[in-house]
């Protein structure tokens, strides 16, 4: 039981809700310099770095125990139901799903999709960047598409 059970919000979540918020002040506006970028190269990488940061910082605040006290209590009750479901994505079906919430989710959704789909894995931090490479493969090819199919000059 943590220490700070009478406290309305634990250091962590206070942590979380900062960095939410300086992330969707900075992300948006970041995105659209990275697309607009005439060179493919910098929007590629670019927005690779900033994606892998954002899911590596929140699987890191979503796997603190004192983040989620309720995901204990969760995971015992419905354990039964998630194996009969989860036994037919084996691998890549979870690995799967978390490149379809990384295209459509972004980071934060796909944080707390590696968390529950992989919650003893030692290789979260791997599948964050697979997936967020792969995801940011498709969002930069997209949005240059796009771009140039409404011929907007860089």
């Amino acid at each position: 039981m943590p220490k700070t059970k009478n406290r309305l919000f634990r250091l962590v979540q206070l942590q979380a809700i900062a960095f939410v918020v300086v992330y969707f002040l900075i992300s948006n506006l970041f995105v659209v310099k990275f697309i607009t970028n005439p060179n493919i190269y910098i929007s590629f990488f670019s927005s690779l770095i900033f994606g892998s940061v954002s899911v590596f910082a929140f699987l890191y605040l979503f796997s603190h125990q004192n983040f989620l006290p309720f995901f204990k209590n969760l995971q015992g009750s419905q354990d039964k139901k998630e194996k009969k479901y989860l036994k037919s994505y084996i691998k890549y079906g979870k690995f799967l799903a978390c490149i379809i919430v990384g295209i459509l989710g972004g980071p934060i959704f796909l944080a707390l999709t590696i968390r529950f789909l992989f919650p003893r894995s030692k290789n979260k931090y791997l599948i964050g960047f697979v997936s967020t490479f792969v995801s940011t493969v498709i969002v930069i090819f997209f949005g240059k598409s796009i771009l140039e199919l409404i011929r907007f000059k860089f």
